[in-house]
């Protein structure tokens, strides 16, 4: 009998230990750094506050990371998160050169600061690369812009398509894979 009491308060044990790190890494993963929630359903409230032609600007450490115009932003304070239309993004590197994105839709996620572009996103990196997708994500933490959605890549020495791909704004490294089918070109005259 005390040895059934002793498997069963163990095995009780564990699982209340499972269910405490499940709830608390969905927790943590909801308000850090999960950035792939569901995002196409519609507020649930009317917007805490509209504006026409906005502009925020990222500074840390007094150096300006990126910014973000909209034509129309709409903050929702029950959702933390700002709805956007027509949106550019621009981010400032280190070497001086600037990474730019447009969308038609967006989501800036309150506190943590991550992004959200969708509707026909179009991504410029230096060097003349262009990235088309329909959807794209940044981690304000990670400072890496990433999608699941196909990616069309067109630039002076590449051109094709990849799957899933993500891109290191800081290191400016980018990564694909699954579907990826690229055309490199050399310029072996030069």
């Amino acid at each position: 009998m005390k040895i059934k009491f002793f498997v069963l308060a163990i095995f009780t044990i564990f699982v209340l230990g499972l269910l405490l790190l499940f709830s608390n890494t969905i927790k943590q993963d909801k308000t850090q750094e999960n950035i792939s929630v569901e995002t196409s359903k519609k507020p649930e409230s009317t917007p805490t506050a509209e504006l026409n032609d906005m502009e925020y600007t990222e500074v840390e450490d007094g150096k300006v990371l990126w910014k973000i115009f909209a034509r129309v932003a709409k903050y929702y304070l029950k959702e933390k998160k700002t709805i956007l239309t027509n949106v550019k993004v621009q981010f400032f590197l280190d070497d001086g050169s600037v990474i730019y994105l447009t969308s038609k839709k967006g989501i800036i996620f309150a506190g943590v600061k991550n992004l959200e572009l969708s509707g026909n996103v179009t991504v410029s990196l230096p060097e003349n690369y262009i990235l088309h997708t329909e959807r794209v994500f940044y981690s304000n933490i990670r400072k890496e812009i990433s999608s699941t959605t196909p990616l069309y890549i067109s630039g002076p020495q590449v051109k094709g398509s990849i799957k899933s791909w993500k891109f290191e704004v800081n290191s400016m490294k980018g990564y694909g894979e699954g579907g990826v089918n690229l055309t490199l070109y050399t310029n072996l005259g030069n």
